[in-house]
């Protein structure tokens, strides 16, 4: 049994995701997040502002993260099923390989 958090787990696994999406934003942005204010009550309610140099399948996966609505964020499964991350996939493929100890 879990004695570390008391109460009903339901809808945990969206809380993490928000948490993955909040942390994604966090490093795309290069600053940290703001801890109150308007700008913290925007996140809050899924409303981010453009994260520039990043492509858009990528700020809507962030956005979905973050949505106010738990529900409505995507589960795990369809975020490794995401536009974005076939994308950096595709983009980690076409990088060259290194050849051998020396890259000959």
């Amino acid at each position: 049994p879990n004695l570390s958090l008391p109460g009903d787990f339901v809808g945990l696994d969206r809380a993490d995701i928000f948490s993955l999406g909040a942390t994604a934003f966090e490093l795309a942005r290069g600053a940290p997040l703001p801890s109150h204010g308007d700008e913290y009550q925007a996140l809050r309610r899924g409303k981010l502002p453009a994260l520039h140099g990043f492509s858009v399948s990528f700020q809507q996966m962030v956005a979905g993260m973050m949505r106010e609505d738990p529900t409505a964020r995507p589960t795990a499964r369809a975020l490794l099923k995401s536009q974005a991350l076939a994308e950096a996939e595709r983009a980690e493929e076409d990088k060259p390989k290194p050849g051998g100890l020396f890259g000959a």
